[in-house]
């Protein structure tokens, strides 16, 4: 997941998301990281 978190960031600008929380972090923080882990 790592390697996936690393150009998330670069390709989502952190504006988008809020600043005290990294793009990456973001979506692994939120609970549709459960739904995602199994689809993916």
């Amino acid at each position: 997941l790592t390697s996936e978190v690393q150009p998330s960031e670069q390709t989502i600008p952190s504006t988008e998301f809020p600043p005290h929380f990294p793009t990456g972090e973001v979506r692994i923080q939120l609970p549709v990281e459960e739904s995602d882990y199994e689809d993916g």
